[in-house]
């Protein structure tokens, strides 16, 4: 069983940490062969991309340039410790745009408050399935972000035609 089953397993309400489950494919911007993870809010949402592994993106509708799919891990297991570094899945999301100040400020700021059944949300994950919070998540986002080749990104026609860029 992999930890992305044994998460949902828990049966927590994990849309408290921003990582609200469903059970669909993307949407037009997520990229082709996108198995959505969960939804944040207003069209963020986290998914695995066919053919990249474990690696978990973000999707933006609102960021198209200069791009809207950004990864934010390597793993399905650092995801999870950059939820618990970051108290739910706002600041992962938000990486690509802030710099390192900001992004910690953020998490320090009343705008990062967790709801009390939030961070149990939290402790659950952390204890039952042994994971410790993310050290330095911002410079991890980072890192995953400057090695990785947007060009192996693939989108749909109809991705194409909205956009104009077909």
């Amino acid at each position: 069983m992999t930890l992305y089953d044994k998460l949902w397993e828990l049966n927590l309400d994990t849309s408290l940490i921003g990582l609200e489950r469903v059970n669909e494919c993307g949407d037009e911007f997520s990229p082709i062969g996108a198995t959505v993870i969960g939804w944040e809010s207003e069209g963020i949402h986290y998914c695995f991309v066919d053919g990249f592994g474990e690696m978990v993106f973000s999707v933006n509708p609102e960021r198209l340039r200069p791009c809207h799919v950004n990864p934010v891990s390597t793993s399905f297991s650092d995801f999870l410790r950059l939820i618990l570094a970051c108290n739910g899945t706002t600041a992962i999301e938000q990486a690509v745009g802030w710099d390192k100040e900001k992004f910690y400020r953020f998490l320090t700021s009343k705008n990062n408050r967790i709801s009390k059944d939030g961070k149990t949300v939290l402790r659950t994950i952390e204890t039952a399935l042994q994971l410790k919070p993310m050290e330095a998540p911002y410079e991890y986002i980072k890192g995953v972000q400057k090695e990785f080749d947007y060009g192996r990104l693939l989108f749909s026609k109809a991705f194409y035609e909205m956009t104009g860029e077909i």
